[in-house]
Order: C-alpha cells, then sequence, then structure tokens
C-alpha cells in the first residue's frame, strides 16, 4: 500500500491581492493545492474558500504533488 506523501509550506497572505495570487498560481496546477489554517482545509483554488480562512497568521499550502513551481510563483509570501 502506497502512503501518499504530503508536501507543504507556510504563506502569509497579508492582502487580498496575495491571496489572489496564491488562487491564481494554485489553479494554474492540474492537481489538488489546499490551504490550511488551523483545523479548516479548504480549496487553495477558491478565492472564497481561501478569504475564509482567517489570513492574520500564516497558513499551509499542502498538496501531494510536488509544489516547488507554485511555491516559486508566490516566493514573495511564502514564509519560512
Amino acid at each position: 500500500m502506497n502512503i501518499p506523501v504530503i508536501t507543504h509550506f507556510p504563506v502569509l497572505l497579508k492582502t487580498q491581492t496575495a491571496a489572489a495570487r496564491l488562487v491564481d498560481a494554485a489553479s494554474q496546477c492540474g492537481f489538488e493545492v489546499c490551504l490550511e489554517s488551523g483545523r479548516y482545509r479548504v480549496n487553495a483554488k477558491s478565492m472564497l474558500g481561501v478569504l475564509s480562512l482567517d489570513l492574520s497568521k500564516p497558513c499551509y499550502v499542502t498538496s501531494e504533488e510536488d509544489l516547488s513551481t507554485l511555491r516559486s510563483a508566490i516566493a514573495d509570501v511564502v514564509c519560512g
């Protein structure tokens, strides 16, 4: 049985523009990308979902795929 490997990195989305850039970059991915904050997990390709989270603190972009391209596209909001 193959156990999926979850990759993740923290982001701090201080503005709606930063959130929109994340959504645009995630939408270019041909696989599922999620954004997690506390116990909540939303589709990172959904602006409504992203804006429903508490963006005053870092969130985590997660996927079972390689996120290096996405991370590069939004490097200015990656924290850590």
